[in-house]
């Protein structure tokens, strides 16, 4: 089928000049943005963008740490091939479950490809956090094996539940990480999060991970912390480790 010679081609090109901007169709509707992978087979990762899309370098970043640790690694467009750019304060309109349908799609394409081996994990930021959340308490969602969630948002958008489950009790290994000072996506309206590997930061904004100079987004203060974004991910790749190999 012709996609599966897109994929191979762009594999190999991959590895002589980078596929950074290649779109890959898989099935129907889900596009992958960018995908690494490894010489030989692995466990793969999907990273799925907040709501500014995934064009954010931070993205691409998150993908070439994971392909660093030894996995495959595919952010997901979940907006551009909707027809949206930028969907921040109106996150809604592709719902989180939306997305996790994406993921799923994608999750069980990833596991019949010759580059892949094992489990499929997801790691999502904001508006992908919140996707993550989604992906953890789904029981439609049964190619994802593990999730991670960076400052989503747990409350009601245009008066609809955002995650759109309860997220008490996920089914899944989920690891969470929260930042104290986040005003854009409060840490409290998740609740206590006990049943989920949880991390808070001290003096860490939304977008915490983020390397960028402090900027004001949509009236919120964001602040690239340094410290939390380096002990969160090496909790980040701890998890991979104890949770795909």
């Amino acid at each position: 089928m012709r996609f599966h010679r897109i994929v191979i081609l762009c594999i190999f090109v991959f590895s002589l000049y980078g596929c950074s901007t290649t779109k890959i169709n898989v099935e129907k509707e889900n596009t992958l943005a960018y995908i690494r992978t490894q010489q030989l087979p692995s466990p793969t990762v999907l990273v799925a963008h907040g709501c500014g899309g995934w064009r954010d370098k931070t993205y691409i970043g998150w993908a070439d740490y994971m392909y660093s640790l030894g996995y495959n690694a595919i952010v997901l467009d979940s907006f551009e091939f909707r027809g949206y750019n930028n969907l921040c304060n109106k996150g809604y309109i592709v719902h989180p479950s939306v997305r996790s349908e994406d993921f799923e799609t994608v999750a069980k394409w990833t596991k019949s490809q010759m580059w892949h081996s094992g489990k499929v994990a997801v790691i999502g930021f904001s508006h992908g956090g919140s996707t993550v959340l989604n992906i953890a308490n789904n029981k439609n969602i049964s190619n994802i094996d593990a999730v991670i969630s960076y400052y989503p948002y747990c409350g009601k958008q245009n008066g609809v539940d955002f995650i759109g489950e309860p997220i008490e009790n996920p089914r899944i290994p989920a690891q969470v990480h929260l930042g104290n000072d986040d005003v854009w996506t409060p840490p409290y309206l998740c609740g206590s999060m006990k049943n989920y590997e949880t991390y808070h930061y001290p003096n860490a904004t939304h977008g915490f991970d983020m390397p960028y100079k402090d900027r004001e987004v949509y009236g919120y203060f964001l602040k690239y912390n340094k410290e939390a974004a380096t002990i969160s991910k090496k909790r980040v790749a701890e998890f991979l480790k104890n949770k795909l190999n």
